[in-house]
Formats: C-alpha cells, structure tokens, sequence
C-alpha cells in the first residue's frame, strides 16, 4: 500500500505529485493494467524476450 503523509501546510497538489510519482516507481498501475485483460503464455514470453533483446542493446549501446 503506497502512502504519502501530507504534512501541515504542504500543498495538496505537491502531495498528490508525489503519490502518484511512488504509484509509478513501484509498479501499481502497470501491474493493474496488465491484469485487465488476458494474456496467453505464449504471447508473455514473447513480451518478455523483446524486453530482454531491448535491455540487451541498451547496455551495449552504453558500453560502446
């Protein structure tokens, strides 16, 4: 459960930008809109080798 304290004259706004920026970081709503819908086996590891071969680049492109 991801909470924000929101201290005595902090701006609401503020707190609700930091909510939502932790939302982000860990994962709630990605999670929540990949259990939307139904996702073959199949197509999951698909997914997840494309991430890996995206990942992959990404850090040789780095070390170059």
């Amino acid at each position: 459960m991801t909470k924000i304290e929101v201290r005595p004259g902090q701006d609401i706004g503020s707190a609700l930008k930091a909510f939502k920026k932790k939302c982000a970081k860990s994962g709630i709503l990605k999670e929540y809109r990949r259990a939307q819908r139904f996702e073959k086996p199949s197509d999951k590891r698909r997914k997840q080798a494309r991430e890996s071969l995206k990942r992959a680049r990404l850090a040789n492109l780095e070390e170059l």
